[in-house]
């Protein structure tokens, strides 16, 4: 590989950080390597520069259209004259960069067949989309993948790729500067609202444009009917695409507060300006939530934080305090500075807990813990989850053995920053009404601490976890 680097722009801290990973796992005869960049992290540029410095002929492939001409635009400007697109609406197979939608890949493969270099754009797609099938076709030296979600959508690893050999997770994007930190906010037990009262409520409590989703195309424009005209209208693929940039424009400006999507928040929509999102569907998908989430916590102008009402509890239930997410981001900080710690986003109603009934302040400490547990993978401090943490399993009652394992880890609830959240974590132990997916985020955290200062003695050094808390009040112990 050869070249100018970045062609005048200037990188972000990560992408030659990446380029020197990946030249190195070339060097060192990993043919195959994943780079995991969060959503919003700026894969396009990264891709544009590998696809200058390749001696030879390039392959990048992305899922849809739309990501085709996004990539062409940013790799014409990369290197002009250069690039061709192969997709429907254009077919150019002779430039020495070629960027195809996977569709049309294997029709470009009947073609040109030989390739220097294959860079797979949202490569966890490449293990679907008929791309599987066509990859013995594409007959390359070397292949690069770039995914925000280094998995499946069940949670398994990605068999294409021989390691991943560089990660940049949304901690160290908010860190950065890139998103902007996250506060999920739940049902907190009072009352028995269903979910489109609930959702609805939260819509006109909402600041700033926000994205709902829904369903089904009937879905979306129902629940839009029920928000008002004034308040929300419903998008989605029925909607002509000048229909669809109309109402986009018509959020952005504030002329409405809200749009009902079914799946709009998928690969190539920029939106960072997008201030909240309702996860009103009940996605099954990690894949998925992972991607509409990523997108909502794009940094802008003006914007601080992103919300994201939860009232189905994704976030815990498809165990996404994922590494490739929502680790994936809590509080935005200097990116010069490295004493600052974390921020877990506090849970609304948290300071009320103490006067809900116990079922339903076990519930909210429920969410505390996920949050707790998805800050500390942000940092590093624990590791991503395996690959079946998320199921059904989690509203089970916890099981004798999760329960005599915390009992003995217990102690490790030292490390955490002060009194008060070593009491949250107890106290989570001593009820009965804990279920099986609190426990089990309990573990890791506790386990993690444990790790930690275990690590800071083996270097005689003393160890407190640096994650600094909101303050949290808690019911009496029964």
């Amino acid at each position: 590989m050869s070249g100018t680097p970045w062609c005048g722009k200037t990188p972000r801290s990560w992408q030659p950080e990446a380029l020197g990973a990946t030249l190195e796992a070339f060097r060192s005869n990993i043919r195959n390597p994943l780079i995991h960049a969060c959503t919003g992290s700026g894969k396009s540029l990264f891709i544009a520069e590998v696809a200058a410095r390749c001696k030879g002929r390039v392959l990048v492939t992305t899922p849809t259209q739309a990501l085709v001409a996004q990539l062409d635009q940013t790799l014409q400007e990369r290197c002009p004259g250069d690039v061709g697109r192969c997709y429907q609406h254009a077919w150019e197979p002779g430039r020495r960069i070629v960027v195809t939608c996977n569709a049309s890949l294997p029709n470009l493969l009947d073609e040109q067949p030989n390739w220097a270099c294959w860079i797979a754009d949202e490569a966890h797609r490449v293990e679907g989309d008929g791309i599987r099938e066509q990859q013995p076709r594409i007959q390359r030296l070397v292949a690069v993948g770039l995914t925000a979600t280094p998995f499946r959508g069940d949670n398994k690893g990605l068999a294409t790729w021989d390691a991943i050999v560089y990660s940049y997770t949304s901690g160290q994007a908010v860190r950065d500067g890139v998103l902007v930190p996250w506060r999920a906010v739940r049902w907190d037990g009072s009352g028995d609202p269903d979910t489109d009262e609930l959702v609805e409520r939260w819509v006109h409590e909402a600041d700033g444009p926000g994205i709902v989703s829904a369903c089904s195309i009937a879905d979306a424009e129902a629940f839009a009917a029920r928000l008002g005209s004034g308040v929300a209208l419903a998008i989605h693929q029925q909607c002509s695409a000048a229909e669809r940039e109309m109402r986009i424009r018509q959020l952005k400006a504030g002329k409405i507060k809200a749009l009902v999507h079914v799946q709009l928040l998928a690969e190539g929509v920029d939106l960072p300006w997008l201030r909240w999102l309702a996860m009103r569907r009940p996605v099954a998908s990690p894949v998925r939530l992972v991607q509409e989430v990523g997108r909502v916590l794009r940094a802008a102008p003006g914007k601080a934080e992103a919300v994201l009402y939860d009232p189905h509890d994704l976030l815990g239930e498809l165990g996404l305090v994922h590494a490739a997410a929502l680790e994936d981001a809590q509080r935005a900080e200097s990116s010069d500075s490295a004493e600052t710690t974390w921020s877990i986003p506090e849970l609304e109603g948290l300071d009320d807990v103490s006067k809900l009934p116990k079922p339903k302040a076990v519930q909210a400490i429920e969410g505390w813990v996920t949050d707790v547990l998805g800050v500390l993978r942000a940092d590093g401090i624990a590791p991503p989850p395996g690959a079946y943490e998320g199921g059904a399993w989690r509203r089970k009652r916890a099981t004798v053995k999760q329960r005599t394992a915390l009992a003995r880890m217990s102690w490790a609830a030292r490390y955490l920053p002060d009194e008060r959240h070593r009491r949250a974590a107890r106290w989570v132990l001593e009820q009965d009404e804990t279920r099986a997916g609190t426990a089990s985020d309990l573990l890791d955290i506790l386990s993690s601490l444990a790790s930690a200062s275990k690590d800071a003695r083996q270097g005689h050094t003393a160890w407190r976890c640096p994650v600094a808390i909101p303050g949290i009040a808690l019911p009496e112990a029964a």
